[in-house]
């Protein structure tokens, strides 16, 4: 099998886990609300917990190894300054999975895909447009997860006190576990597109394009924000530099 694809994978399988880590959670409460029996309860959790703990052992396996690989390529990147090696070790390190997959199309395919959609050839306005409709995607899909967490609740609840079965409530519970899941990987693709429109904004100095790094990775949406409000919509142009200059 190909390296890259290999290394995507193993890249990957952190985000699949916590993904099977919350439908865990949301079949393991249908459980207890269908069945009453405590020592079944019991072997149940023991059995999930056994196999989420082998899988998680596995999962330490993979990631230092892929760690490793990463920061062998960066070390030995000839596009990358010495600065930006150590930026990306620290990002590496610290959060992992997105920024490896930022490294990883970036320097690896060598095909920063993100970039063409979000360079524009002329006016900007269009490109703050657009920016704008994608920053509320993310609270858009968090206020429809959260109605239908509340509207959901009185269901779920006279569902259990009424016996219901499994399936009766696996259904009121599987439209709340494909809406987090969606929530998960639409806040993940909007911070990828804003990871990269930091990097290009050549307004913006090594030290504040950190800085707006960490914000966006501590407090991703509201940084999203922040920063459109800031460096879009209240500036007239907002221009990008090469790969060379933020190496």
């Amino acid at each position: 099998m190909n390296k890259k694809i290999v290394l995507t994978i193993s890249i990957c399988l952190p985000i699949l886990y916590f993904v099977g880590q919350i439908i865990w959670q949301m079949i393991f409460m249908s459980q207890m609300a269908t069945n009453s029996d405590p020592i079944y309860m019991v072997e149940a959790l023991f059995k999930s917990m056994t196999v989420l703990i082998f899988l998680a052992l596995i999962l330490f396996v993979v990631t230092t190894i892929t760690l490793a690989y990463l920061v062998k390529h960066i070390q030995g990147n000839e596009v990358l300054t010495s600065g930006g090696k150590v930026l990306w070790v620290i990002l590496i390190f610290a959060f992992q999975s997105i920024p490896m997959l930022v490294y990883l199309f970036k320097y690896i395919y060598d095909k920063p895909w993100v970039e063409h959609f979000i360079r524009p050839e002329g006016d900007t306005g269009k490109l703050t447009i657009i920016t704008g409709i994608v920053t509320f995607v993310p609270v858009i899909f968090m206020a429809i997860f959260m109605v239908k967490m509340m509207t959901s609740m009185p269901e779920l609840m006279s569902a259990a006190m009424s016996g219901a079965t499994e399936a009766t409530i696996m259904a009121v519970i599987m439209p709340i576990i494909l809406l987090e899941v969606a929530l998960f990987f639409v806040v993940f693709l909007v911070f990828i597109y804003y990871l990269v429109l930091v990097i290009k904004n050549e307004a913006l100095d090594s030290g504040s394009r950190t800085m707006w790094i960490v914000l966006l990775f501590f407090f991703n949406i509201i940084t999203m924000f922040v920063y459109w409000i800031s460096y879009m919509l209240f500036q007239k142009t907002v221009t990008h530099v090469t790969d060379t200059e933020i190496s």
